[in-house]
């Protein structure tokens, strides 16, 4: 349980935002630094960045300052806690990564630096905030700071008319999910009178009266299709592949790797209070969503031909995992949690290394990835062939990579609540992925580019940027050091519960 700080505190309370204010602060200096510069001298790009990269860094490493000593209180309408510590510390080091592999992309582009990194910035703030949010109406706060920022990331760095589309898809589901989210926060504030989340975990077993608890359950239902579409599972899923593929590659990253982990973790604390006893209601409406969604991506993501749509479909089946653990919440809060730090941190490195692959080859604005392409690279380019195999016989689960041990902690910890055949519905899953994740693989090593055909194969005989060969060697040594040593990542997450 959060202790209730009743005697306000400005100081203690600032003291444990600073990770965030940080992020906000830089922001505001790119702003400010946007309306006095009259034009893009020579140092155009680099101070923007240094500020950005600066403002990132500090907000790790105030993360990770804070992280032993941050009291488990509520403070206002935000928790602090040491998950909610890791949980921005997983969120900066996701966003430091695009912006890292986002350099060459940004510089062929028309896009003003100044106003994309303080869009970067502003979304990790807003994510933040989703984070801590103890309170539905806070939360709704972030999720709209983040999303609006993100609104205008997917259109900033176009791709012709395929990110306005893509923006546009965005805009309008986001719209949606406002709109559910607000209804849904309204009948449960009618419902039971309150909107704080650990209030909400209290009250709503207390229900008695058949005609609240009725509106109870249906501002449930709103919240949960709000998130369903924040989180793209099935069927609220329809916008993310072509807004993930019309998105340049580092914006793509952005929303599929810390707006995703942003949103889950929002979700999971919705869903520990929402499902504080355990509901039978609750478990059959998150059974199906999990299965559906690891099915029905899956079977999606082998038809495509596209490597960023494969990887889309491939996050939304990533989704259907994490939802494993949601039917039995209730019965063990610490072990879901633990694995839900564990996978989420997982799905970061993995996609990161892999998106990092792709923005190497298309860093022009074309972002076209046609699996075909990468015919002959292996020969080409042995090490980026490497890394790109690496990555996604991590995402496939295959030993001794994190994602074994991720998935392998996941089904441990939701065979342990009861849900065997949700498991076996996820093991089938995970069979099929081996199909789409291993096409790229078989086109790098055994396709002559000779066969190819259309298009001609990825050349990209230029040499690799400093940053995208740190972020690729980064990402390579944590999927396989913690796939051999997960201990050192599982004692972490367990001194954050």
């Amino acid at each position: 349980m959060f202790e209730i700080l009743k005697d306000f505190d400005w100081m203690l309370f600032l003291q444990y935002l600073s990770p965030m204010l940080v992020l906000l602060v830089a922001a505001a200096v790119l702003m400010v630094k946007s309306i006095l510069s009259s034009d893009e001298d020579e140092l155009g790009f680099e101070v923007p960045f240094a500020i950005t990269i600066a403002g990132l860094i500090a907000s790790f490493f105030a993360a990770w300052y804070f992280w032993p000593k941050v009291p488990n209180a509520m403070i206002a309408t935000l928790y602090f806690d040491r998950a909610v510590f890791i949980g921005w510390m997983i969120v900066v080091m996701a966003t430091l990564s695009v912006v890292l592999i986002s350099i060459d992309t940004i510089r062929e582009s028309k896009v003003t630096y100044d106003g994309y990194f303080t869009l970067v910035l502003m979304s990790a703030f807003g994510m933040g905030i989703i984070i801590a949010a103890a309170n539905l109406i806070t939360l709704l706060i972030g999720l709209e700071i983040m999303s609006i920022s993100l609104y205008a990331l997917v259109v900033s760095v176009r791709r012709s008319d395929i990110s306005v589309e893509a923006g546009l898809k965005y805009f309008l589901m986001g719209g949606f999910a406002l709109a559910f989210f607000l209804m849904g926060l309204a009948f449960i504030f009618g419902s039971i009178g309150t909107c704080d989340l650990s209030l909400i975990a209290q009250r709503a077993p207390e229900i008695s009266d058949v005609g609240a608890r009725a509106f109870y359950m249906f501002g449930i239902a709103m919240l949960l299709i709000g998130f369903g579409f924040k989180i793209a599972i099935v069927p609220f899923h329809a916008w993310a592949p072509d807004t993930y593929d019309g998105s340049s590659t580092p914006v793509t990253t952005l929303l599929i790797t810390a707006a995703k982990v942003a949103v889950m973790i929002a979700f999971m604390r919705f869903a520990l209070a929402a499902a504080g006893t355990f509901d039978i209601n609750w478990y059959y409406v998150m059974w199906g969503l999990s299965a559906i969604t690891m099915l029905y991506a899956s079977l999606a993501a082998i038809r495509q031909y596209n490597l960023k749509r494969m990887l889309a479909y491939s996050s939304i089946v990533h989704t259907g995992f994490m939802l494993l653990l949601f039917p039995s919440a209730a019965l063990d809060h610490a072990g879901v949690v633990k694995a839900m730090l564990f996978y989420l941190i997982s799905y970061v490195v993995m996609n990161i290394g892999a998106f990092a692959v792709i923005s190497t080859l298309v860093a022009d604005s074309s972002g076209e990835v046609e699996i075909n392409r990468l015919a002959g690279l292996a020969k080409r380019r042995p090490l980026l062939a490497a890394a790109l195999s690496l990555f996604l016989l991590s995402l496939a689960g295959f030993p001794p990579t994190i994602g074994f041990f991720a998935k392998y902690y996941l089904f441990l910890t939701a065979i342990k609540n009861g849900d065997v055949a949700l498991v076996v519905v996820a093991i089938v899953a995970s069979a099929i992925s081996i199909y789409y994740y291993l096409k790229p693989v078989v086109v790098m090593y055994f396709r002559d580019e000779t066969e190819v055909g259309g298009k001609a194969p990825f050349a990209n005989s230029a040499v690799l940027h400093p940053a995208v060969v740190a972020v690729l060697v980064l990402s390579a040594m944590a999927v396989v050091f913690f796939g051999v040593f997960p201990n050192n990542l599982i004692e972490l997450i367990r001194a954050s519960i």
